[in-house]
């Protein structure tokens, strides 16, 4: 798992994680709900997936606009909260244009990470910031689809934790894979890799991305 540097991140793992006992308490989320909308994915990657509200929210809502995608969990949120605030801070230094780009975080831990846990989570952050999860299965999908590497680790105590892919994906117009950000690019390469997409014009987009399922996202 790559190290990374302590910073203002910690401030909002650290906020999170007393919102997130507070969220918790003693109940276990649990798919088996029948008050939960069906999540799915298909063959090419286009999911259904359950937002902070408990709606679902499609792949096929953020086609129109460059948008970027973060995998994680929040249990253990360090490398995400690291990478998501490099990504709001980009996008607040690229001004009006960049502001609106959505920052989506698909949980790879759907056993705990429910609507209310991701509400929790995501409300550490700047809008906006989208909060992703669902059934196990279509989680592992989706990961999958999107060359991300996601594998959990049982401890003796009978906790566990996920090794997971570090990098965000940017995804461009035409909701094509465009770049990945990686948690050791510098802050201007990430604004350059965020103005990038920003200018790219819709016909390059959607003629020449190159698509997600042939170009893998290193950790």
């Amino acid at each position: 798992m790559r190290r990374f540097r302590r910073g203002p991140a910690l401030a909002f793992t650290a906020a999170f994680m007393l919102a997130l006992a507070a969220t918790l308490g003693a109940a276990a989320w649990s798919w088996a709900s029948p008050d939960l909308p069906e999540t799915s994915v298909d063959d090419d990657g286009r999911y259904q997936l359950i937002g902070a509200d408990g709606k679902l929210v499609k792949r096929a809502n953020f086609k129109g606009q460059p948008y970027l995608v973060v995998f994680g969990y929040t249990a253990r949120p360090e490398i995400s909260s690291t990478m998501i605030a490099r990504l709001a801070k980009a996008r607040a230094a690229l001004g009006a244009p960049a502001r609106t780009m959505p920052i989506v975080f698909i949980t790879v831990d759907p056993e705990r990470d429910g609507p209310e846990v991701l509400a929790a989570f995501t409300r550490q952050f700047p809008a906006p910031m989208i909060g992703l999860t669902g059934s196990a299965d279509v989680i592992a999908s989706v990961a999958d689809h999107a060359a991300v590497f996601a594998r959990r680790q049982n401890n003796r105590d009978g906790s566990y934790t996920i090794e997971h892919t570090s990098s965000a994906i940017v995804y461009d117009r035409a909701d094509q894979f465009y770049d990945a950000i990686r948690l050791e690019d510098s802050p201007a390469r990430v604004e350059a890799k965020l103005r990038e997409v920003l200018l790219a014009p819709i016909e390059r987009a959607e003629a020449g991305a190159v698509p997600l399922l042939t170009r893998a996202v290193s950790r």
